[in-house]
Formats: structure tokens, sequence, C-alpha cells
């Protein structure tokens, strides 16, 4: 089972907080997740293709956000924040641009190399110059102009 902290740096402790309980697996693994500009931490459900947690960090609160548009599942992916606030995802198959203002999706095109094999993906580095570094376990990595 995973557990849920939160690192509060003025007392130099974690403090326990709850899981989002409305995910298809029940409990949090392996989660792609991004902190947006205004600090909400959002955590795409690895399993649904619909559904994202929005927390609060200041009622310690799980909000579930819509992302009905979204074109793939969210398994292994990995994200980045965007300068212009949008969100950045790519997967082994598809590259898409959400907008959590809207909770809707853009696709911009495919990977252009293999990220996934063997079955893990890893981050995705937003560079000063507004591309995107998208490593995968297998060596390769891909750089996406975003």
């Amino acid at each position: 089972r995973t557990r849920a902290a939160l690192y509060d740096s003025v007392v130099d402790q974690w403090i326990s907080i709850p899981e989002p309980n409305f995910f298809r697996t029940g409990y949090v693994i392996d989660c792609a997740a991004v902190v947006l500009d205004d600090g909400t931490f959002l955590i795409f459900d690895p399993i649904s293709s619909n559904l994202a947690a929005a927390f609060d960090s200041k009622t310690l609160t799980w909000t579930k956000v819509s992302t009905a548009f979204k074109k793939n599942p969210v398994y292994e992916c990995s994200l980045a924040l965007l300068p212009d606030g949008f969100v950045f995802y790519t997967d082994p198959d598809i590259t898409e641009i959400y907008n959590p203002n809207t909770f809707e999706w853009y696709t911009a095109g495919k990977p252009t190399t293999d990220l996934y094999k063997p079955a893990e993906m890893g981050p995705s580095i937003l560079r000063p110059d507004g591309t995107v570094f998208v490593t995968g376990k297998n060596g390769n990595s891909s750089i996406f102009d975003s």
C-alpha cells in the first residue's frame, strides 16, 4: 500500500495526508504528476484515461479533475509543465498537451523514438529554450518542441 505525505519545511517534518480514494486502482501507484503554475499538485490515475486528482495543500484534500477528452489511457507516461501553464504529456504512442483551465487535450504528434521498451518511461524536463527533453529507461531520449 502506498502512503502520501507533505513535507513542512517550517517544522522540518512530514505530514501524512489521505490518498485520493476515487482512482480505479483504489490507491496511488506509478502515477504521473505535475505541479501547476498556481501550486496545485495534479496527479493522473494510472489506469483511467479520464480522471486526475488535484491536491489542495491548504485544506489537505483531493478533488476529482475530469480529463474526459484524453486520447489514450494514462499508464506509462511523462509530464512537464510548459511556460504557458499547459501540461506536456507523452507516452509510448502519443504526445498531447493538456490545458488545466479548460480540461481539454490537444494532440501534438508521436514520439520519434522508442522511449518505452522495456516497460518504463523516464522523466520529462522543460529546458530553458522551451523544448522538452524526455528520457526512456532503454537509453533513448527525445526532444520535443513545445
